[in-house]
């Protein structure tokens, strides 16, 4: 499997890439000021530092950090224990956020973006959840998991470690999972991958954390990753 990560300048679309030298890196997040781009190894339950500035510098090889101690030491051995997946730093980015996404491990982890140290272990209340995409509220301390073996969302509280759930009848896999600029929506795909039906988009109000509306996407669509543009309207529903 790949173990390059890909840079696309938006203006002449031209490409670079930094060999990590880990399998099958997976999620990404990117510091408020673009200097740091973190990203995990799907594979070896490693995630890596990036600076951003040396992508062309030949032999460079990003710092690299545990998901946990008992982890291999080295990152091109393919454990597939904890299966990180999803990346996303708190408001301030001293944290990073971590889904892992083995059916086993079922957990969203967090590690100072200092000096890469566990900060807090949040696991999901039975096993099989498997926490896939991650958003957090700008506005407010709260982490949004769609969970995609257990067909509810995570609602974990960053201030208080209280995990509570979203359910809806509708849900089939979710997978993808984005919020809105004011923090008012959650939205979330649902993409019916293996059990066939309808995929769809669930609209989330963030105020009382219930499904508000589903979208049908049909029954030939898998939606799956999802983007909410900025600036979209919190009262349009």
């Amino acid at each position: 499997s790949s173990t390059y990560v890909h840079r696309i300048h938006t203006e002449t679309f031209e490409k670079d890439s930094l060999n990590i030298g880990a399998s099958s890196p997976h999620g990404i997040a990117l510091s408020s000021d673009g200097s740091t781009l973190w990203v995990a190894s799907n594979q070896s339950s490693h995630f890596f530092r990036i600076e951003t500035s040396r992508f062309h510098e030949v032999g460079y090889q990003p710092e690299n950090y545990k998901i946990d101690e008992t982890v291999q030491d080295s990152y091109e051995y393919n454990d597939g224990v904890y299966e990180p997946l999803e990346l996303v730093l708190n408001s301030n980015g001293q944290e990073l956020f971590i889904s892992c996404s083995d059916m086993m491990i079922n957990e969203i982890r967090s590690f100072s973006t200092v000096d890469g140290a566990l900060s807090n272990v949040f696991e999901l209340d039975m096993t099989g959840r498997q926490p896939w995409h991650i958003v957090i509220d700008p506005v407010q301390s709260i982490l949004y998991s769609a969970n995609r073996m257990g067909n509810t969302v995570s609602v974990v509280d960053l201030n208080s470690d209280e995990i509570t759930y979203i359910l809806d009848d509708t849900m089939n896999m979710p997978h993808g999972i984005g919020i809105s600029s004011d923090g008012s929506r959650v939205f979330v795909t649902s993409s019916a991958m293996m059990g066939g039906g309808a995929s769809y988009l669930h609209v989330i109000d963030t105020s009382t954390n219930t499904v508000i509306n589903n979208f049908n996407l049909g029954t030939d669509v898998i939606a799956t990753g999802l983007a909410v543009m900025q600036g979209t309207c919190s009262n349009c529903d």
